[in-house]
């Protein structure tokens, strides 16, 4: 798994320069955002170093059950064990669960989150 401030390096790098890489990689305790945020252009906001949370894996079912897979990691990861697969399933009261769906599941158990799309 890929630590957050890479991630966030990687999405904001617009020129995608290897001395943005050579600065997450440091022993530095923060990392510089890049590229679309600042036009290029290196800002100075600073991210702090990222917190690793220990996921449980959970496999999926079915060819199509991926989204029910992650929603069910991230409700074990927050302390809700009490269902699975399926039981998420019935939630959706769909047979095509798009990501709205899984939204709408993370809300019914009370997960805070942020729902972002175009």
């Amino acid at each position: 798994m890929w630590p957050l401030y890479f991630l966030f390096n990687k999405i904001l790098n617009v020129d995608g320069g290897e001395e943005d890489v050579d600065a997450v990689e440091g022993e530095g305790s923060f990392c510089e955002l890049s590229g679309a945020a600042s036009g290029g252009k290196r800002p100075n906001a600073t991210l702090a170093l990222s917190h690793f949370v220990n996921v449980p894996h959970i496999k999926q079912l079915h060819y199509w059950d991926c989204g029910l897979a992650c929603v069910l990691m991230a409700l074990n990861t927050l302390g809700i064990s009490n269902c699975s697969i399926p039981t998420l399933a019935d939630l959706c009261c769909t047979t095509s669960i798009w990501t709205v769906d899984l939204a709408y599941l993370l809300q019914k158990f009370s997960v805070t989150f942020s729902y972002y799309t175009v």
